[in-house]
């Protein structure tokens, strides 16, 4: 495989793995996605410090993955930008991104020196739901602004079957 990474036993067990791998329909080569090969390929690497992984309930029937996505950070402020990756699907959404804090969402990341095998609670608010597609659309009280290159634009929403 490139860069001399080769597959291991790593099952993409982790909803970052699932963010990487499942979504990823361009090839591109960030040091984002530099970072999460390595990480979803390898066992025994740990999660990089330049990756955090925000999560909050998602009481919704339709699932979003959409990668390589730009938005302010912090939100709200148009200072500065970020490049995120998000999926979301009932009952937990995931946002990724390097900045170490998002919104006030709860970080898996917080637990990134866990060992893989190792079992954690890891607290879920009830109280706090979004509408389904923050934080990428506006909504009546806030404004925002997304860019994206060729894999934002083949992110992917679906809705089951009735």
């Amino acid at each position: 495989m490139a860069n001399g990474i080769t597959p291991s036993s790593r099952q993409p067990e982790s909803c970052y793995s699932y963010i990487w791998t499942g979504s990823k329909v361009e090839i591109e080569d960030t040091q984002f996605d530099q970072q999460a090969r390595e990480y979803v390929l390898d066992i025994t690497e740990p999660l990089p410090k330049g990756i955090n992984i925000f999560y909050w309930l998602y009481p919704y029937n339709c699932s979003i993955a959409m990668r390589d996505f730009i938005m302010p950070w912090p939100r709200g402020i148009f200072q500065e930008a970020a490049i995120f990756q998000t999926l979301k699907y009932f009952p937990i959404a995931y946002l990724c991104c390097d900045k170490p804090e998002y919104a006030g969402l709860d970080n898996l990341s917080w637990y990134r020196n866990a060992g893989i095998d190792d079992e954690i609670e890891i607290p879920i608010s009830l109280r706090r739901t979004e509408h389904p597609y923050w934080p990428e659309a506006p909504s009546d009280e806030e404004n925002n602004i997304v860019g994206g290159c060729a894999s934002a634009r083949n992110s992917v929403h679906a809705i089951p079957k009735r």
